[in-house]
């Protein structure tokens, strides 16, 4: 792990700032433990609420993940989706972190294969969780943990770094005490399952092989 330099710490803020939307769902968790799962999010997470939707997030630091056991074997799934498809149709509207990561930012980040619809995307967590996919890499026995079932048991990303805020949690002591993680992500769609509602089926397109991932274009479906 390597600490990134104070002086692009900006960089990392503006991309967050960038893909901030003030927009709560139902997995984010009422503060206050009074109200269940709502639509849009319970009365104390929606902006003007009490306590409300953060407003924003303030990055304090950020350390990058440096394995070649781990890269290596995304590279050896990457090129095994590249024989398979060749290219892959390309999501549209472009994802929140497109720009920032390929264009704005592109020297803090390495390229992506945009034919296989490769993506910088949040995965929201605790920091203890955190370091340990930093070591140990993502695990499925706890996947889905945090995000539910919506669409069958997988890692979930998400290109707004206020939906991947839902499933973060804050330390509860030690040194990171009161701070929440989010892991920023590179990705591999390539062919993917375009969803709108709930489609717990959907793990099963992509474990046969149809598809290597699935979409769900919740803007689309509640405006989320």
């Amino acid at each position: 792990m390597v600490y990134v330099a104070q002086k692009n710490l900006a960089k990392f803020q503006e991309l967050m700032d960038t893909t901030y939307r003030p927009i709560p769902t139902q997995d984010r968790p009422c503060p206050k433990g009074t109200c269940g799962k709502v639509r849009g999010g319970c009365p104390c997470v929606r902006p003007g609420g009490s306590p409300g939707l953060p407003s924003g997030y303030k990055v304090k630091r950020v350390i990058r993940i440096e394995d070649s056991g781990m890269f290596e074997r995304y590279a050896h799934r990457l090129g095994k989706i590249k024989r398979s498809r060749g290219f892959a149709k390309s999501l549209a509207p472009p994802l929140f972190t497109q720009e920032p990561t390929r264009e704005r930012f592109a020297d803090l980040f390495a390229p992506l294969d945009s034919s296989l619809n490769e993506a910088y995307l949040w995965h929201g967590t605790t920091v203890r969780h955190g370091l340990a996919i930093a070591q140990d890499d993502f695990s499925l026995r706890f996947a889905g943990s945090g995000a539910g079932s919506m669409h069958g048991e997988g890692l979930y990303f998400a290109e707004s770094c206020t939906k991947a805020d839902e499933y973060s949690q804050a330390e509860p002591g030690g040194h990171y005490e009161g701070t929440h993680a989010l892991l920023l992500c590179r990705v591999c769609l390539g062919k993917f399952y375009y969803v709108t509602d709930r489609d717990p089926g959907a793990k099963q397109k992509v474990e046969s092989g149809e598809f290597d991932s699935t979409v769900a274009d919740r803007a689309k479906a509640a405006k989320t």
